[in-house]
């Protein structure tokens, strides 16, 4: 098969995945369903394809991150934003559906992968040959890191509903990130936000179980008379899932109630 041959199968069986997401939980849809409605037999898709998560995440490399690389290569950076973001709201109900996905694969995983990979490629064509002032943070780290807050932007903006602007967004990311966490409070304190920190960090984020989470959460909201808590809601958090509600029950039981955050709390701040 020639190279625009692979790439028209890969278009098909990407529009027949996109239009079964926005009525199907992704986790659900099964490959036959793919090639069904995109007309191939079940062995076209894995010559083109592992699974449908490789399928996802040649759907955000080609539709989402190719077309801003040569943007993002010539020092393009607001432009790139600001077509990253169209092209997400352009196909605002598959992705709306998309980050949905959530475990093991989950949307949050598969993009951040993506966008690692096309920010190394650059940053690699950077620094080829420089010497770095700081050899722990490597090309990879630092690609990494802006991945994840990339994917965190795009994510929680899809989330909200997208009641922004692709340019506005583009311009509040520029912001965030040319900023340091003590410029952005500064800016918050001067527009009259109270913001909060917290005093108990579950710790979710590094996978652990059950048991640890239950033990930890409870034995630090102790030392607190107002414990504020930590807990995330992205990646694979199915053990806060789990535990969240007996923790709300073991703490009622010690006698702490729940309520909103509000100006009649004085704030945790670190």
């Amino acid at each position: 098969m020639t190279g625009q041959g692979k790439s028209a199968i890969d278009t098909l069986l990407a529009e027949s995945f996109k239009e079964l997401a926005k009525k199907h939980p992704i986790e659900k849809i099964t490959i036959k369903e793919i090639t069904d409605l995109a007309g191939v037999i079940r062995p076209t898709f894995y010559n083109h394809f592992q699974d449908k998560y490789e399928l996802l995440e040649w759907i955000i490399t080609t539709d989402l991150l190719d077309p801003i690389e040569p943007l993002i290569q010539n020092g393009m950076i607001s432009e790139g934003l600001v077509l990253l973001f169209t092209n997400i709201e352009k196909d605002s109900e598959f992705y709306s559906r998309a980050i949905k996905l959530e475990g093991q694969n989950s949307f949050g995983e598969i993009a951040q992968s993506c966008v690692e990979k096309i920010l190394l490629k650059v940053i690699d064509g950077v620094h080829t040959g420089k010497k770095q002032k700081y050899s722990w943070l490597t090309p990879k780290r630092i690609a990494e890191y802006y991945a994840q807050s990339m994917c965190y932007v795009v994510i929680t903006w899809i989330q909200s509903g997208m009641t922004i602007s692709p340019k506005e967004l583009a311009e509040i990311y520029d912001y965030i990130i040319k900023r340091s966490m003590d410029d952005i409070i500064a800016e918050m304190d001067r527009r009259g936000f109270t913001y909060f920190d917290w005093n108990v960090d579950s710790n979710d984020w590094q996978g652990y179980g059950w048991t640890t989470l239950y033990t930890n959460v409870l034995k630090d909201a102790e030392e607190f008379s107002s414990p504020v808590i930590l807990f995330h809601n992205t990646g694979d958090r199915d053990n806060t899932v789990l535990v969240i509600e007996d923790i709300i029950k073991a703490l009622k039981n010690k006698g702490y109630k729940f309520g909103s955050l509000s100006q009649k709390i004085k704030p945790v701040q670190f």
